[in-house]
């Protein structure tokens, strides 16, 4: 299996996004509109993830080969 929600500094809390006001009082959840729910970084550790589990290849290899096909 592999989850790619991304990883959170160890020091966000939901107790200090209450404090701040992301978080509203009550609530268990991140807001789906909040930009700390946000995952774009997990998204791209999921790819290295992938091949570097799943792939014959090594990460920076097709990391070039999709930056020529993007050029």
């Amino acid at each position: 299996m592999l989850i790619s929600s991304g990883r959170a500094p160890s020091s966000l809390t939901l107790d200090l996004l209450k404090s701040k006001g992301v978080v509203k009082p009550g609530d268990n959840h991140l807001p789906y509109n909040s930009s700390h729910s946000v995952t774009v970084p997990g998204a791209a550790a999921a790819w290295c993830d992938t091949v570097e589990q799943f792939g014959s290849r090594k990460v920076t290899h097709v990391c070039a080969v999709i930056h020529i096909h993007a050029l």
